[in-house]
């Protein structure tokens, strides 16, 4: 999964040359670029047909599934349920977008009380394995092939996911609920909103602003790009 990643951090990040079998000259590297441009998604007219059927069209899901550079702006789903679907057809969108692809990661329920020591425990990784300013070359590749190779690094980048995306879910049956006047899409949002304040108290309280704003646990965390 690549996540907020910098053109400098790929550049840096790139895998490691391979020896030929039978030439000691390296391959050259891989490199994934991702363009930063958002891609709207519309519905058809079919769509708009089955919208009360099918209120997470094949085509959207397509674009929501993709594993490559990830440009969907999510939110559209909602935009096109606003107007032409219904306060039933928008909440089942919603409920589609705040459930599905949990894989790994923990229930909004479960997120406050898996932050603290998910970010303890890559702390210690980081602290085993520093990223020193200015480090380049053969040293910083090794501290990044170490860090991507962290379970606690990677488990770091799906809190860090999930955050992101209990926060869209929380503004979307916002915004839901304001258009169709809902006080039920108003109490799905106070679900998500409750742990996000929690959650942002946690990363504000201490050094922690200050320790990502230097390149440190959470920043690292985010920008990794993670390889199996």
């Amino acid at each position: 999964m690549l996540y907020r990643a910098w053109l400098p951090l790929l550049l840096s990040m790139a895998a490691a040359p391979h020896a030929s079998a039978t030439s000691s000259v390296p391959k050259e590297r891989e490199l994934t670029i991702c363009l930063a441009f958002a891609l709207n998604w519309r519905g058809t007219l079919d769509d708009v047909r089955k919208i009360a059927v099918q209120p997470d069209p094949e085509s959207y899901r397509r674009l929501y599934e993709w594993t490559g550079c990830q440009n969907l702006v999510k939110g559209s789903l909602i935009d096109w349920h606003l107007a032409f679907g219904d306060e039933r057809s928008t909440t089942q969108a919603l409920q589609f977008l705040a459930t599905t692809g949990l894989e790994g990661q923990p229930s909004v329920q479960d997120f406050e009380t898996a932050l603290p020591d998910a970010w303890r425990r890559a702390e210690q990784t980081i602290k085993r394995h520093p990223l020193k300013p200015g480090a380049a070359g053969l040293e910083r590749e090794e501290a990044m092939r170490a860090l991507r190779k962290d379970k606690a690094i990677r488990y770091l980048q799906t809190l860090v996911a999930a955050h992101e995306r209990f926060a869209l879910a929380a503004a979307l049956y916002l915004r839901g609920a304001e258009f169709f006047h809902s006080q039920a899409l108003l109490d799905k949002a106070a679900i998500y909103l409750e742990p996000l304040d929690k959650a942002g108290k946690f990363f504000y309280e201490g050094q922690r602003v200050a320790k990502a704003a230097e390149g440190s646990t959470l920043q690292i965390a985010a920008s990794i790009e993670t390889r199996d």
